[in-house]
Formats: C-alpha cells, sequence, structure tokens
C-alpha cells in the first residue's frame, strides 16, 4: 500500500475505523510512505513502512518499487483524494495492479477579491507549494491576473519534482527545490536561497 500524504494516511485509518477494524488489519501488507512525515505518522501508529523513496515524483516512485520486485507481479492499494493522481498512472503503466481508493476531498477555499488585493499587497517574497494539488487551488483562486502580477514580485519555491510540474504548466519559475523531496530539506533549502539573497 503506498500513503502519498498524512492526509492519505488519516483518512485511511478513519476509513478503517468506519470498517470495525484497526491497524491489525495490514497484517502482511508492505507499506510505502512518500514523504518523511507520512512515515513519521506511520511510526506513530506503530507501523514501519517497508519502502519511504528519496524521489516522491512518479517516476521516483515506481523505480523505487521496482528495486524490491517486478512490478506486473505486485498489487497495489494507493489511498487517495477525489483528484487524478500521477503516480497512480506511473504505476499502472509500469504494469502493476493498481486499486485507487478515494476517501478525501481535495477542494481549493474560495478566496475573496479582498483577499486577493492584500495578498498583493503583503507582497512576499517567496511563495511555496507542497503538492500539485496546492498548486492548481492557488492559481484557480487568485486569477490569472493576479498571479502575472506575483510572477513579477515573488519567488516560488516546490516541494519535488511532481509539484514543480504542475507549477510550470502555469509558467511559474521555480526557484527553490530540494534534492530530497521532504519538509525538513525544503526549509533548509529555503534558508539558503534567503541567505544568498540576502548577500551584497
Amino acid at each position: 500500500m503506498i500513503l502519498q500524504s498524512v492526509s492519505a494516511a488519516e483518512a485511511f485509518f478513519h476509513y478503517l475505523h468506519q470498517q470495525g477494524k484497526d491497524a491489525r488489519a495490514l497484517g502482511g501488507v508492505k507499506l510505502c510512505a512518500l514523504g518523511k512525515t507520512t512515515a513519521d505518522f506511520l511510526r506513530q501508529h506503530f507501523l514501519s513502512p517497508e519502502l519511504t523513496p528519496q524521489n516522491i515524483s512518479s517516476a521516483g516512485v515506481v523505480g523505487a518499487l521496482a528495486s524490491h520486485g517486478t512490478p506486473a507481479d505486485m498489487r497495489i492499494l494507493v489511498p487517495c483524494s477525489d483528484q487524478s493522481s500521477r503516480i497512480v498512472q506511473a504505476l499502472k503503466e509500469s504494469g502493476a495492479s493498481v486499486d485507487d481508493l478515494p476517501l478525501y476531498s481535495k477542494r481549493p477555499v474560495p478566496v475573496s477579491p479582498k483577499e486577493t488585493a492584500n495578498l498583493l499587497e503583503f507582497s512576499p517574497h517567496l511563495i511555496v507549494f507542497t503538492n500539485a494539488a496546492a498548486v492548481h487551488g492557488f492559481v484557480e483562486a487568485v486569477g490569472a491576473e493576479s498571479l502575472d502580477t506575483l510572477k513579477g514580485k515573488a519567488a516560488f519555491a516546490s516541494l519535488g519534482p511532481t509539484t514543480t510540474l504542475a507549477a510550470k504548466e502555469y509558467g511559474l519559475p521555480i526557484h527553490v527545490e530540494p534534492a530530497q523531496h521532504h519538509l525538513s530539506p525544503l526549509i533548509e533549502e529555503i534558508c539558503r536561497w534567503w541567505k544568498d539573497r540576502r548577500v551584497p
């Protein structure tokens, strides 16, 4: 089973509880956690993931799984949101038997014109995206005109390749992306970026 985020893990455990089950139902199931935060969440529930890929892009996940066996021989459950997942598609293309289980919804929060104006007035130095859904939601919320304004004023940071790809769909240049796609390396990379930026 591949858990792509803490949200996916929380939703799956809630689903188990609704079925009258708990973590014991996962006996014999190998776990793949994407990101240190997701892996830590599982450990808090006394579950140790067998696989935590360093590269959490779709290609990176497929490659990490392939190092543990032939994808065509694998049956993989992917608890996910109701939005399409590049990882699910990549797994299917690799020949794996994949069952994606939509358990929660990702919807952008409506943003008022006043909130958008406040964002532009705030004039952030850096806008940080931690997943592709955040990119799509942000673009939808602020609108094309405000997005063009922000492109000329702010830099953009991305947690990893999938998020970067989503940003590039809207012409957003990524200035910060960690080599390891976890929150701690992202924060460290942002600090380096800010320090370099402040050097005269």
